[in-house]
């Protein structure tokens, strides 16, 4: 039996030691299913189709819509057999208009099969049960569906788990030595001369032929499944050397070895003959050349068999391929095909083989695709002679579906000569119909004659059970030689018998197809040198917690975010560049099997508690591997589906480097082992800005704020409300189990829709978001329909509004349960869901998100099980979001669906929840206990509140010495969408919207107390309120809440205020003068005060803050969510509302505001808007001046938030310059910060008394210029 050095990943070469003993267990498990109105799906204008859907609901690519229960059900221990059985079903008959969309009546039994497999994730054991939940009763041959029932499951286990050992080496060939790289291109027998050695950088003096040591694996793309065998590490290749036979390497000599090229032929044993695989990620294969290792291995002489031969081999089977890779149909999957068949319909293709035998059929298979509604078909001619016709069926244009149809044929035919001629056609029905070759495969059978040069030879029928063949070879003499190459590594010489023209040699054949090459020393194939390899040893590192693959451009990047984890997260992480990772797992050929046999060998060697956790891929990903697109975006693999023309079923996932446990790698149920992200960057600036934004909202106490308590809901409309009902169970769940936060939701529905000419429009929608994002939320969930370009077909969310965002320290995470929002892969499309991750002011700082279609229906359970533990802890932490997206995905029963789902963003980060506990214990000085009746809050009535700060274990924190934000609510409100479309219909949902108070005050050694009193417009009928609060001390922030309070009613006993709020107007800041200039995105400033507090309920109709643009009152902006009321204090407060690309021109605002015993007042302001198109500086002066002993420089600008070069020049009457001053200045003002200037010059001296003119030149980033002068007057 041949020896092959391979490491076998599976069950079955671990060392296990089982304890004989087994332990019966049983688990029942009650569930119900929760049946929806079918789904329908729209195919084109007035075409569609419908399929069954539940809860939760999975669906086979094999059968796309009939829907399968299935559960995931946690066994403990460690199973080794596994079954189970339905129990106590309850049935109920289908409708007709759910017959009707039944398609798999052939499917179904007069009783329920249950399907049980076992899953493994980090230790743990899970069991995945699926079944088809429909049966023909039995009694009466109703269809019925199944309701409810209980899984009952049975498995047996070990008392103690299996061992397994890691067949890993300890230590890469690559870890010492001088090691360079060389590449190929085919299969065959390479030359390596000296001189090409010397050009390659390595010390060829007097170097010892004995020491030339070849290393390498060949080409071909790893197996996927972890049970497959593979080599592990570099594998030595055996060559032989052509030194003259003095043992020195020197001028002129050379040596050989046997190399696989990237694409490699797989012998099909129930055919007998060979199936190609053409490399999906490389076209070359690479080999290691090191020679201060020692002796290495040679082609070693084998002697033939003295066994009897019962077979004679005469022929050769041989084999060729014609495979095109150019064009990806959907862009998506992991298949290429080549030729389209179009314009031009029609191919002609030339295969010779030398010697073909004329009385032996030869094979042919043709694999093609087909776009067209109708039935096409291609015909092949061969020779003329003979004719394959594939047939295809039609392919309905439908953009959710099905792209194209493959069509395969294949025909055994005879030849005259040993010329194989393909005239390939396609057949067009219509004039849209396009057709694409995939490729053309052929086996032919030769006569047994060598041809010259070198010439690989194998005989498929050699194979057999007992079978001693003898292989004879003619045309030949004594300098040709023969190698068996049919391992590898362990190339043999065959010492084979010359007679006449005829070798011969006898070999046991009863294994497995032997290979062999011939050749005579006048033809060796190239290499092409690659250059030195540095030493490395991935091999050699283990218990890491936390791995980056970032491409090299970004290593800076990379290295920098490794560092911060290590220190803050306590994680020790390691950071690798795919070529290293390539060169021990894949032998330097591009893989992404590699990363994850790089992820596995680590899982495997990781001790409890010590395994990966956390796998981050720094860098953007592209459906092309090859770099066939220009500006490809292939910076980390993406591991690509082999279903690549189905728009629902093709998809791009980063999964696959997480699917470590050994029987995994290929399959349906297969569970994440580590969390994983990525960072889709392309340039070092984007992966300096993702790391610069993750460290800051990790870190960075601007980032504080009272938005952390914030989690919204986005709905779309139609689709009979399925997205608002999903968004809603979502918010239910999240305002009723989690109450320290606050709930806002977004429905669109809700919102006046407005007829345009691009279609229907929500731009109050657009606004709300966009000013939600800008005031800050901790989570944004959206759910509906979308796409690359943003949100819903109204287009509520789109780039230009993502782009727009200036949330940098209110950075959201989002949950999107729509398609393809992040699509990831695609290098002609930067997405939606990207340009939120790299928006450098603000966006996301992470997402979890889709890269490819869903079905909305499907997404509920995942998205689910992500808010399932969001706010949950694990050992007093919070989950961190690589977790957070594992663990939704376990307990997920849709692994088609879930594998589009991904996460963009760092996945050791945690969301940024407060840390504190916040609880109340007075109102009005009566202190609060769970016996207590609620307090009422009535109209006009002063209130009082006390509190503290607490920790996990409700200890009070006294050192905690900061800000609290207070905001009390009214009582919830019932608004009712407006079933604007077919699709849509009224729905009412309740909403926490009406602030009574919003303010702050001081934590004081842990402690507060603040007071309000409540507005005069609250709803006056009674129901429970809510106090939210958020704090922070610089150092931790804090939240929490208090809802047992009752607003509603009228205090009789208030003291009445007849005087409206007073008024102060800027722009951005108080240094704004009224019409002076701003840029495009001014911020309107207002400071106001009253005795008895501001109103921000807004229930009355006109009591709401306001801002009235240029006489625009149709349109006022509601500007009560921005009202802050000042420290210490309800009195006083400030209006922060930021306006966006505001015309150029004059302007002007009016702005009202109302107090709590709803009296009002006004203010107006006006300034002109320039364009940061331009630079221009206006109101240059000096103060004081005259100048006496010093002077501050200031002017206005139209550049806020920009940095600005800044020059001051001061002439004498004459025009003598006596003094320059040059600084930077930035600042979120329209003034920039005060020049300060002691009034001397260069040498320190004050100048003269006299008049001076003075000049100041300012410039942007982009290098434009404005200026403007003065004067001024030295008086000492």
């Amino acid at each position: 039996m041949l020896k092959k050095q391979l490491i076998f990943l599976s069950f079955f070469v671990f060392s296990i030691c089982w304890i004989t003993a087994l332990k019966g267990q049983n688990i029942i498990t009650p569930f119900t299913i929760k049946w929806n109105v079918p789904v329908e799906v729209n195919i084109s204008e007035g075409e569609f189709f419908k399929y069954l859907n539940f809860d939760d609901a999975r669906y086979y690519e094999n059968d796309e819509f009939t829907p399968y229960f299935s559960k995931v059900i946690k066994i403990e221990g460690n199973p080794s057999s596994l079954s189970a059985q339905l129990q106590s079903p309850k049935f109920i008959a289908m409708e007709s208009n759910e017959l009707q969309w039944f398609n798999s009546l052939h499917l179904l039994r007069e009783s329920i099969d249950v399907r049980a497999d076992i899953g493994l994730s980090r230790g743990e054991s899970f069991a995945i049960v699926t079944l088809l939940p429909f049966r023909i009763n039995p009694e009466n041959g109703q269809i019925e569906k199944l309701l409810s029932g209980e899984i009952y499951l049975n498995y047996s286990q070990s008392f103690e788990k299996e061992v397994l050992s890691s067949n890993f080496t300890n230590n890469s060939v690559l870890s010492s030595g001088n090691w360079f790289k060389i590449k190929i291109d085919r299969t065959g027998i390479f030359k390596v001369t000296y001189d090409q050695l010397a050009g390659m950088g390595m010390n060829v003096n007097s170097l010892k032929s004995a020491n030339i040591r070849v290393f390498g694996n060949g080409g071909g793309t790893l197996p996927e499944s972890n049970s497959a065998p593979r080599f592990d590490d570099l594998q030595e290749t055996a060559i032989e050397v052509f030194d003259g036979g003095d043992g020195i390497f020197n001028q002129g000599d050379y040596f050989v070895f046997y190399g696989i090229g990237p694409d490699v032929w797989n012998f099909v044993p129930i055919l007998f003959r060979f199936a190609h695989k053409k490399n999906l990620y490389d076209d070359w294969a690479y080999y290691f050349i090191t020679v201060d290792k020692g002796t290495g291995k040679r082609v070693a002489a084998q002697p033939p068999s003295t066994l009897t031969a019962n077979y004679i081999s005469t022929s050769i089977s041989d084999y060729t391929f014609h495979e095109l890779d150019e064009v990806n149909l959907i862009k998506s999957g992991r298949e290429w095909y080549g030729e389209t068949f179009d314009l031009i319909n029609t191919y002609d293709y030339n295969f010779s083989f030398p010697n073909l035998k004329k009385d032996v059929q030869q094979h042919i298979k043709i694999r093609t695709y087909a776009k067209s509604i109708l039935t096409s078909s291609f015909v092949a001619n061969i020779n003329d002679n003979d004719q394959l016709v594939i047939s295809i069926g039609g392919t309905p244009d439908n953009p959710e579906g099905l792209y194209a149809k493959e069509g395969v044929g294949e025909l055994k035919f005879y030849v005259t000569n040993d010329k194989i001629n393909v005239g390939l056609k396609y057949n067009k029905p219509a004039t849209n119909a396009v057709g694409w070759l995939d490729y053309i495969e052929l086996n032919v059978t030769r006569e047994n004659i060598f041809t010259g040069g070198q010439m690989a030879f194998r005989d498929v029928w050699s194979k057999d059970y007992e079978k001693v063949t003898e292989f004879q070879l003619r045309n030949v003499n004594s300098g040709v030689t023969i190698w068996e190459v049919t391992d590898r590594h362990n190339v043999t010489s065959i010492q084979a018998a010359l007679s006449g023209n005829m070798m011969s040699f006898t070999l046991p054949t009863e294994e497995s197809v032997r290979e062999f090459i011939a050749f005579d020393g006048t033809e060796y194939y190239d290499v092409q040198p690659v250059g030195p390899v540095a030493n490395q040893n991935l091999h050699a590192i283990s218990n890491i917690d936390y791995v980056i693959v970032t491409h090299p451009d970004f290593l800076p990047e990379a290295l920098r975010l490794a560092g911060f984890h290590t220190s803050y997260s306590d994680l020790n992480t390691y950071v690798v560049t795919p070529d290293l990772i390539y060169n021990e797992f894949s032998s330097g050929s591009m893989d992404p099997t590699a990363i994850r046999d790089m992820m596995r060998m680590l899982y495997e060697r990781g001790k409890t508690g010590k395994k990966p956790r956390y796998l981050l891929l720094f860098g953007d990903a592209s459906y092309d591997p090859k770099e066939r697109l220009s500006n490809n975006t292939n910076f980390i693999h993406t591991f690509q589906s082999v279903n690549s023309d189905h728009y629902v079923y093709s998809y791009a996932t980063d999964d696959y480097f997480g699917f470590l446990d050994p029987n995994e790698g290929t399959g349906d149920n297969q569970m994440l082992d580590v969390g994983i992200g990525r960072f889709v960057v392309r340039t070092l600036q984007e992966a300096k800005m993702a790391v610069d934004k993750t460290i800051h909202y990790a870190t960075f106490s601007e980032n504080y704020g009272p938005w952390r308590n914030v989690v919204t809901f986005v709905a779309d409309d139609e689709n009979q409300n399925i997205h608002l009902k999903q968004a809603e169970q979502l918010a239910v769940y999240v305002d009723t189990t989690y109450k320290n936060y606050n709930v806002d939701k977004i429905y669109i529905d809700a919102y006046f829709q407005e007829s345009t000419t691009g279609g229907a429009r929500y731009p109050s929608v657009n606004k709300a978001i966009n000013t939600r994002i800008e005031k800050g939320t901790l989570i944004i969930n959206y759910t509906g329909h979308g796409g690359e370009l943003g949100w819903a077909h109204e287009r509520i969310l789109e780039n230009a509004d993502i782009n727009s965002w200036k949330n940098y320290n209110k950075l959201a995470v989002f949950i999107t349960a729509t398609c393809e929002f992040a699509r990831y892969d695609d290098p002609g499309r930067i997405s939606a869901g990207e340009y939120v991750f790299l928006n450098p002011s603000g966006g996301g700082i992470a997402l979890f998100t889709t890269s490819r279609l869903t079905y909305g229906s499907h997404n509920l359970s995942l998205i689910a099980g992500i808010y399932k533990y969001a706010f949950e802890q694990n050992v007093q932490e919070f989950y961190s979001m690589g977790d957070l997206l594992r663990i939704a995905k376990l307990e997920s029963p849709d692994y088609l669906n879930d594998r589009k789902y991904i996460l963009l963003g760092d996945p050791a980060l945690k969301i940024a929840h407060p840390y504190y506990n916040i609880e109340t214990t007075h109102i009005n000085q009566r202190p609060i206990n769970e016996n207590n009746e609620p307090d009422t809050l009535k109209a006009l009535s002063t209130v009082t509140v006390s509190g503290r700060i607490t920790d996990e274990f409700n200890n009070a924190v006294s050192d905690f010495n900061g800000v609290l934000n207070i905001t009390v609510f009214d009582k919830e409100t019932e608004v009712t969408t407006l079933g604007q479309d077919p699709g849509s219909y009224p729905k009412s949902f309740m909403l926490r919207k009406n602030t009574l108070f919003n303010g702050r005050t001081e934590v004081i050694n842990g402690t507060f107390t603040f007071s309000f009193i409540v507005p005069k417009d609250i709803a006056y009928q009674y129901g429970f309120g809510k106090i939210s609060y958020y704090a922070d001390d610089g150092d931790n922030d804090a939240s929490g809440f208090y809802d047992n309070i009752v607003v509603g009613g009228y205090d009789t006993t208030a003291k009445m205020d007849n005087k409206g709020p007073e008024i102060k107007l800027y722009m951005n800041d108080t240094t704004f003068v009224n019409g002076g200039i701003t840029n495009e995105n001014p911020i309107l400033l207002a400071l106001v005060f009253d005795e008895s507090g501001i109103n921000t309920v807004g229930n009355s109709i006109g009591h709401d803050i306001t801002a009235i643009l240029d006489g625009n009152s149709d349109n006022p902006f509601l500007l009560n969510d921005f009202y802050q009321a000042d420290l210490r204090g309800f009195q006083s407060g400030r209006v922060r509302y930021p306006f966006y690309n505001l015309t150029p021109g004059k302007h002007e605002i009016k702005f009202k505001i109302w107090d709590v015993f709803n009296n009002s007042s006004e203010s107006f302001i006006e300034f002109e808007v320039i364009s940061q198109d331009n630079m221009v500086i206006e109101g240059v002066r000096n103060y004081p001046n005259p100048v006496t002993d010093y002077t501050y420089f200031v002017f206005n600008h139209n550049k806020a938030d920009s940095e600005l070069e800044i020059t001051l020049d001061i002439f004498d009457l004459s025009g003598r310059n006596v003094v320059t001053l040059k600084q930077f200045d930035t600042s979120t003002s329209f003034t920039i910060n005060p020049i300060y200037w002691d009034g001397t010059n260069g040498n320190g001296m004050f100048l003269r008394k006299g008049i001076y003119i003075y000049r100041i030149i300012a410039k942007d980033n982009a290098g434009k210029i404005a200026s403007g002068s003065n004067k001024l007057v030295i008086l000492k």
